[in-house]
């Protein structure tokens, strides 16, 4: 029989094998250090899995989609157990990052710039505006593209 934290591992892996088409989007945004942090996903975190982890900013950022809606007390009971941990989780809308993918990216900057050792270079105005370039390069290949992943 295996233990609720192996059970959880195995989800978490799985979660990361198949991610929702928000997920990726953000993913495809915030990977290979673009904010000058590093992001991992479906991190598990105690008895949580964390959508996307800055771990030495020890930042969670959710994407809350479908199944979160009616759970705003699990949710904030969520929240307070990670801040228990010494983690801030950042909550996101599904319609936030598929529709307004720029103010996703923007909110997780200014968290991640709410952090002293994020401050500085790492978010410097050159650095912003190649991210913003990038993600509208990214939204606009995306928005011609047929097969993109793109739910309505």
């Amino acid at each position: 029989m295996r233990t609720p934290h192996a059970v959880i591992v195995a989800r978490a892996a799985a979660f990361r094998a198949a991610p929702t088409t928000t997920e990726a989007l953000l993913w495809e945004a915030l990977r290979a250090e673009k904010l000058g942090g590093r992001f991992r996903r479906q991190v598990v975190l105690g008895r949580y899995i964390a959508d996307l982890l800055a771990p030495r900013a020890k930042l969670v950022v959710e994407v809350d989609g479908e199944v979160q809606s009616g759970r705003t007390g699990a949710d904030a009971r969520r929240d307070r157990d990670l801040g228990r941990m010494g983690y801030r989780a950042l909550r996101l809308s599904r319609e936030l990052v598929q529709e307004r993918l720029e103010e996703a990216v923007a909110l997780v900057v200014a968290a991640l710039g709410e952090i002293p050792r994020y401050r500085g270079a790492d978010s410097g105005p050159a650095r912003t505006v190649a991210l913003e370039q990038m993600v509208a390069r990214r939204l606009e290949a995306r928005h011609h593209d047929p097969t993109s992943r793109r739910t309505p």
